[in-house]
């Protein structure tokens, strides 16, 4: 393990070699030269970190030594962007060699703004650009949308401040600040624009709006959101951009019969009249739910679902079926018969606050705390007294982990087979003590239904993951009043819940190469089992 003082001075005769000086007051900041493309620039190298958590930074002494209108990747408090922090990795073993590459790396992002492009790179990461504080847009953004600001009073949760079109977007606890803000679309990306960066006057914003594409009464628009006290939120195709437009003192003077004047005025004074930027970040549960997945991933938005069985599998996978679009245009419905005990929160998703209510409600209001928006309808009863309701769905999932429900819910799938649209069917259930997870999609037609894979039950399920298969999921007493259970981890259920998850967002997306998942989750008790899709079985009671 090499100390700090060896990994410092490697780092010095590193960059001493490339013509490095160190700088007499900070042993950690060099000054020197990068060669980029045929133009030779200053520098200057600081090594915050000698373990790389914090990158090394790297700044320009003199932009105006590359030629270009536009350098791209660059910060005026971290300096060049070669790599994104906590994305990009540094060996501290061998600090010269990470110096080097931070150097190259540093050469490749000035070069990308070469030969025109640093205006087309800046677009990538005009966000950074803009700065300013982040407000949450929580209503879809529509064309021709005017926006009022809320700020969060005491009953309130969420972010201290938040911007719809509408009240009904609005979570509980939200007051109206009486501002509004115009929505000013431009018809490509927002980016660097002649000598404008990013506005910082009035007179910058008229400007930039104008050169970018802007509807060409931009000017009137901004104008009288100022006068109104509000502002504009810009849409481009990179992104939201908000701008706060206060009225100056001197103008706000300006009433009655003399408001003719205001216009003119503020055209006259633009160039002294500076705006507030602000980033705006989409927060509508449509936004929330694509922005983590890859681009273009089928979501659950368009589909009713149904999970049954909101115990310890399903309290974790109504949250994930909800970040994957369930109950967002569509309804997620939760049906489950208890309630939940304290004995229960110990792999439970839901905590202390909701012991003593029935688990469906609870996983319902702990769903409106993921997102107000989301469309929930939480029953409490079994699904044998619910099954023509089930028609209706898209997705049913099964996660009771109870053979005879799921052997139900199979029935109730095979006798729908000939009806057009059928819903489709999931199951995930532990094996053992948590020894494994499986995830089954019962696909209908063609497809093995749930008893196929274990027709008799008096014999081992034909994909058992268990290394004894002759063992039993025999349930622990546990005492008077608190009834048998199942001992397993919190890992076991979660991970169960993700098993089935992926499972279901790859069918989703219409990837459906194996109908049987399992992950085993003990090593010492039970075996791998690959992904597959286990045939029809000639004796299954039930599809047979």
């Amino acid at each position: 393990m090499i100390n700090r003082t060896d990994a410092l001075w490697q780092i010095r005769t590193t960059l001493s070699v490339r013509g490095f000086i160190p700088d007499k007051l900070d042993p950690r900041r060099f000054v020197g030269t990068l060669v980029v493309g045929h133009h030779t620039i200053d520098v200057v190298v600081e090594v915050p970190d000698l373990d790389f958590i914090q990158l090394p930074r790297v700044h320009l002494q003199n932009r105006h030594q590359l030629p270009w209108d536009v350098i791209a990747h660059q910060r005026r408090e971290t300096g060049i962007c070669y790599g994104l922090q906590g994305h990009y990795s540094l060996d501290p073993a061998f600090p010269g060699a990470a110096i080097l590459r931070v150097l190259a790396d540093c050469v490749k992002a000035l070069l990308s703004s070469a030969k025109g492009r640093g205006a087309e790179e800046a677009a990538r990461e005009y966000a950074a650009y803009w700065g300013g504080p982040s407000v949450c847009l929580i209503s879809p953004l529509r064309q021709g949308t005017r926006l009022t600001a809320y700020r969060r009073n005491v009953l309130g949760r969420g972010p201290n401040s938040l911007l719809a079109s509408s009240q009904a977007d609005l979570p509980q606890g939200y007051a109206s600040l009486k501002k509004q803000y115009t929505v000013v679309e431009l018809p490509g990306p927002a980016q660097p624009a002649g000598e404008v960066l990013v506005p910082s006057r009035l007179s910058d914003l008229f400007k930039w709006l104008s050169s970018l594409g802007a509807d060409a009464g931009v000017e009137r628009t901004c104008i009288q959101a100022m006068k109104d006290s509000g502002g504009i939120v810009i849409s481009a195709s990179n992104g939201l951009y908000g701008v706060d437009l206060h009225t100056p003192a001197l103008l706000a003077a300006i009433k009655g019969p003399r408001a003719n004047f205001f216009s003119a005025r503020v055209k006259s004074e633009s160039e002294k009249i500076e705006i507030e930027r602000f980033q705006v970040s989409p927060a509508d549960l449509g936004s929330v739910v694509t922005r983590s997945l890859p681009v273009g991933s089928a979501t659950l938005s368009e589909r009713n679902v149904c999970l049954v069985g909101c115990g310890a599998i399903g309290g974790h996978l109504a949250k994930l079926l909800a970040q994957l679009g369930a109950g967002h245009k569509k309804s997620l419905s939760l049906i489950d018969p208890d309630l939940l005990t304290a004995g229960n929160i110990g792999r439970h998703a839901l905590g202390f606050e909701y012991v003593g209510q029935w688990k469906s409600e609870a996983v319902a209001a702990e769903l409106a705390k993921f997102h107000p928006q989301i469309s929930t309808k939480a029953v409490v009863g079994t699904v044998a007294d619910h099954l023509a309701a089930l028609s209706r769905c898209d997705l049913v999932v099964d996660a009771t982990g109870v053979e005879n429900v799921a052997s139900q819910l199979n029935r109730f799938s095979i006798e729908r087979r000939g009806v057009k649209h059928p819903p489709v069917l999931f199951h995930v259930h532990l094996f053992g003590y948590g020894i494994a997870a499986q995830s089954f999609a019962n696909l209908g037609s063609g497809y093995a239904c749930y008893r196929c894979l274990r027709p008799d039950r008096s014999q081992s399920w034909r994909h058992d993951p268990k290394l004894d298969v002759r063992t039993e999921d025999d349930p622990v007493d546990g005492g008077c009043g608190d009834g048998a259970f199942l001992p397993y981890g919190p890992y076991a259920s979660s991970a169960a819940a993700s098993l089935s998850a992926q499972h279901i967002h790859d069918w989703a997306q219409g990837r459906n190469r194996s109908t049987l998942r399992t992950l085993t989750l003990d090593p010492d008790r039970g075996r791998q089992i690959a992904p597959t899709t286990p045939t029809v079985h000639e004796h299954c009671p039930e599809c047979q």
